[in-house]
């Protein structure tokens, strides 16, 4: 049967089987060219019809993990015949799918598809009823997509933030709580689901961390609509804050805060934040990519240097020892730590697994995470026979305890891991632009022709090695988290918004 013939079978986006989809996937190879003919012959034998498209292309991509398929998406959706909702949704789908699997779209592609997001949303509604105001002096609205458990990164900033925000400088605090994520739907193969705490929707109060309490107001994930967005934005609108304080980034509803308020986006990612409003806080090695600082400085962002965040580098009062896990004493080992590793340990970084195994026999991985066996990475016999695989460990800090290297793969991730690595004086090596960097600095990222060298040099060169647990002690003395260091960030910060006009 030819492919026009399969299509030809589907009688609706809703009544397209496992079979026929399987069927019409199948016959194509799984190669770039593949994908390009796959996606070409889709947008041809579908006769218009979108949601077959995304149905379709969502599902060659969990077959390929290609990221053609997901550009064709964000195609796909500039149509306005799909309802804004659906349109959003579907977003968010690909890219939380970018990040997830470690796949990257070129910023300037990323900034244009979000902004058409945006200008179709404030299409959606009436903006001209949100005019600048003057301000409700200390007031503060703090907007997040979630919150949740406070080992939820996003969360437990945010809670920070109201908290120090409140307690030292005297703010009244609002926690907006967006729902700006992914939410079911059938059109979309192996989508996300959001998770929310249902129990805080609509205006609430929610205690924080420090002891402080704060008003809340949170959408429906369950019932997420138009109406829904437009009734956060009206809130935060009603309360006229004199700051909107975004924790992470494309947020529709903070983005359209900026036309009436003064909004400053603080990212979470080891990227520069994908958003309309103009203040930024970056990292300071986020402003070493020329390319990157220009295209946004034309884009009329204002960037405010955080400086190197700081924490808490207690050492366990006695580490671990190898034999505990089932691991030779006398091995050098070597910590690679994910929940994602079937994904980041990709075929290339796997080659570079195998050169650091011939640097020296006492080389033993150490595999922190679970992931699915039936990868590149699980069927190299090589690497599994000079490899511990741990699964999850509650206590990663004392698992880490017991290695002598710990090494980040190819990923954005991975920067708390490294941080309790360094305070238990295992030292890290990563590449640049990532959470590692973005915490720690630059003293222990490596190139990527210079990653296996540098590994190298930590094995066999004592005198190196050394070297390298002072500059961890630099670090820790230097960077070790003190209560008041949250108190003159978030001075320094306020004092940078002070400069800002509206």
């Amino acid at each position: 049967m030819t492919v026009n013939e399969l299509y030809n079978q589907i009688i609706s986006p809703d009544k397209i089987t496992q079979e026929q989809a399987d069927a019409i996937c199948d016959s194509y190879p799984q190669t770039d060219q593949g994908v390009a003919d796959f996606l070409s012959d889709l947008a041809s034998y579908s006769k218009g019809e979108l949601l077959i498209q995304i149905m379709l292309a969502s599902k060659f991509y969990e077959d390929t993990k290609n990221i053609q398929c997901l550009t064709f998406m964000l195609e796909i959706i500039q149509n306005k015949q799909l309802p804004y909702m659906f349109t959003q949704n579907i977003y968010r789908q690909v890219v939380i799918k970018f990040f997830r699997d470690n796949t990257y779209l070129d910023y300037k592609k990323d900034y244009f598809y979000y902004q058409k997001l945006y200008k179709r949303f404030i299409e959606e509604i009436d903006i001209n009823i949100f005019k600048p105001y003057i301000p409700t002096k200390d007031t503060v609205v703090i907007l997040v997509h979630q919150f949740l458990a406070s080992t939820h990164a996003p969360t437990a900033r945010a809670d920070y933030y109201g908290g120090t925000l409140q307690k030292n400088f005297n703010k009244k605090v609002t926690m907006a709580i967006t729902q700006e994520l992914p939410k079911y739907t059938k059109f979309f193969t192996a989508g996300t689901a959001s998770y929310s705490e249902d129990n805080l929707n609509g205006i609430n109060k929610i205690k924080l961390n420090s002891g402080e309490t704060v008003s809340s107001y949170q959408a429906d994930n369950n019932n997420y609509t138009l109406d829904e967005m437009k009734s956060l934005l009206s809130y935060i609108y009603y309360i006229k804050p004199e700051l909107v304080l975004v924790i992470g980034e494309r947020s529709i509803i903070g983005d359209v805060c900026s036309n009436f308020t003064k909004v400053v986006v603080d990212t979470l990612s080891s990227e520069i934040p994908i958003c309309i409003a103009e203040n930024i806080l970056v990292e300071k090695y986020m402003m070493g990519d020329a390319a990157k600082i220009k295209y946004f400085t034309h884009k009329k962002k204002h960037f405010i240097v955080k400086p190197l965040p700081k924490f808490n580098y207690n050492r366990l009062p006695i580490p671990a020892l190898k034999q505990e896990y089932g691991i030779d004493p006398d091995c050098f080992a070597i910590a690679l730590v994910g929940n994602r590793l079937e994904i980041e340990l990709t075929p290339e970084y796997t080659k570079m697994l195998e050169d650091i195994l011939k640097i020296d026999s006492r080389v033993h991985f150490v595999i922190i995470g679970e992931f699915e066996k039936y990868t590149y990475f699980y069927n190299n016999l090589d690497i599994l026979e000079n490899s511990t695989i741990l699964g999850y460990q509650k206590n990663l800090k004392r698992a880490l305890s017991m290695c002598n290297l710990y090494l980040n793969p190819p990923r954005k991730g991975g920067g708390m891991a490294a941080i309790m690595a360094l305070s238990e004086r295992v030292p890290v090596v990563t590449l640049p632009k990532c959470d590692v960097e973005m915490n720690i600095g630059s003293d222990f990222t490596a190139q990527l022709d210079e990653y296996v060298e540098v590994v190298r040099k930590y094995v066999l060169d004592k005198e190196f090695y050394k070297s390298k647990q002072e500059d961890i002690e630099k670090l820790v003395t230097n960077n070790t988290y003190a209560p008041e260091d949250g108190v003159q960030f978030m001075k320094y910060m306020l004092d940078e918004v002070e400069k800002i006009s509206l």
